[in-house]
């Protein structure tokens, strides 16, 4: 899931699902953990890609594996502005994330820049200059 500072005019479904405890949907029920990265370490790792002698086939490039339960706690500590339903945040169970391991393209000498942190507050940053927040 790519989540971070956005320059279309509407909502990118990503993003729509990774800040859906703060917009007021439900897009995400039922879904416990997810793999993300920020847009510019996307780009800088196709990039990279393009331009390494070595790369061959398929890269994970995702930069972090999380719980929607510890996203939505750093939210709810990052951002107390935000209402948060507590009877959602105390119901969701925590879970260990699904594995899927950039190793392959991090062997290449390719780094990734941006943590969790920096991913929330660039989405909520141009949701708010968009309206959507």
């Amino acid at each position: 899931m790519v989540v971070g500072p956005f320059i279309c005019p509407h909502l990118p479904f990503s993003v729509s699902l990774s800040l859906a405890t703060i917009l007021g949907n439900e897009s995400r029920l039922g879904q416990k953990s997810t793999q993300m990265v920020h847009i510019d370490d996307i780009v800088s790792g196709h990039i990279f890609l393009y331009e390494c002698p070595d790369a061959k086939g398929r890269y994970i490039c995702s930069s972090l594996e999380t719980s929607f339960h510890d996203f939505d706690k750093l939210i709810s500590t990052h951002y107390p502005s935000f209402e948060m339903p507590m009877k959602l945040l105390s119901e969701t169970e925590e879970e260990k994330a699904v594995h899927l391991s950039p190793m392959k393209l991090l062997s290449l000498g390719f780094r990734f820049k941006y943590n969790l942190k920096d991913m929330v507050d660039g989405a909520i940053q141009s949701c708010k200059e968009k309206g959507f927040l």
